[in-house]
């Protein structure tokens, strides 16, 4: 759950210590609030300002091209135009844009929401809630069973509503519980790191520029070895139906 920073004493640790929180371990459930102070935490030291405005596109600079070792940078940049209509340019340009945007309801689904989903109407997607407790005492059926269809059934369920989770498969795949102690060999064979054990996701974690030179291929079908499955810890998709 660390932000990564190119110099020491940003990690989540760090925070709490300044902070005067109780010490976190591996089993300790992170608070929300907590980790959103750690972020904006993180952007006083390591980021500086930030603006929030929307970016309406991204293109390269007529006349530039890729440059090898660069991964795909182009030499000339590229000119970034914003929703307000101001434009610069950038040597570099990094896209961090989560999972915003990518909601998708079924095809078979949309007839019941002619005019899209809602948080307030008959069917919602996971994204488009912030308190799931407006489902106390509602039945609820959780479509998919990925990381935010399942936690969002359990919130609910914990929040009072009857909820029930509809799933293509023949079970779900939860991850294991965190072992704070393991054995040498243990630590050898599958050497721990902030995702999880293994020695794919400890080259990812101690080494992410490492697949840089990679072809894009093998890059992407590494990545996608060690992400494991959605319920496991990855991204998940859900719609509830209330």
């Amino acid at each position: 759950m660390d932000l990564a920073a190119p110099v020491a004493g940003a990690e989540l640790a760090d925070f709490v210590r300044a902070e005067g929180e109780p010490q976190l371990t591996e089993l300790t459930p992170i608070p929300c609030t907590l980790f959103v102070r750690y972020g904006l935490w993180f952007q006083e030291r390591h980021v500086g300002a930030v603006e929030e405005t929307r970016v309406a596109s991204v293109t390269r600079t007529p006349g530039a091209s890729s440059t090898p070792g660069t991964g795909g940078r182009a030499a000339g940049g590229f000119t970034v135009r914003l929703e307000d209509g101001e434009e610069f340019t950038a040597s570099a340009v990094v896209i961090a844009s989560g999972l915003t945007g990518l909601a998708r309801i079924p095809q078979r689904l949309a007839h019941l929401v002619p005019q899209g989903p809602s948080a307030d109407g008959l069917l919602s997607h996971t994204s488009q809630h912030a308190d799931l407790s407006v489902f106390k005492g509602k039945r609820v059926a959780v479509i998919g069973g990925g990381q935010s269809a399942l936690e969002s059934a359990a919130l609910m369920q914990e929040s009072g509503a009857e909820v029930e989770v509809l799933v293509r498969a023949e079970r779900v795949i939860f991850g294991g519980r965190p072992v704070l102690t393991r054995s040498r060999i243990q630590r050898i064979v599958k050497p721990s790191s902030p995702l999880g054990t293994g020695w794919a996701l400890a080259v990812i974690c101690r080494s992410p520029n490492s697949s840089a030179g990679s072809p894009a291929r093998p890059a992407a079908t590494s990545c996608a070895g060690c992400s494991g499955p959605p319920a496991a810890g990855g991204c998940g998709t859900g719609w509830t139906a209330g």
